[in-house]
């Protein structure tokens, strides 16, 4: 599995360079890397998609839930 400072490490090269906003890779990557916590997130408050900044709340949120849930198994 993935660890989660991998999962940070990618996601932030990857954002950098592109100039893509970081909530969007983020989210995107964790898609792809954990479906089941990215449906978790899909459309709520946490949802970190159309963030520009890591200093946004709603990104805080995001990072909190991850943090959180990151080692649990998927699907429960």
């Amino acid at each position: 599995m993935l660890s989660l400072h991998r999962f940070y490490f990618d996601a932030i090269t990857f954002a950098r360079p592109n100039r893509y906003r970081y909530g969007q890779v983020m989210f995107n990557y964790l898609e792809l890397v954990r479906p089941d916590l990215a449906e978790q997130v899909r459309a709520t408050d946490m949802d970190p998609f159309y963030c520009e900044s890591p200093k946004d709340p709603q990104f805080d949120r995001f990072i909190q839930f991850i943090e959180t849930n990151w080692y649990s198994t998927p699907n429960g």
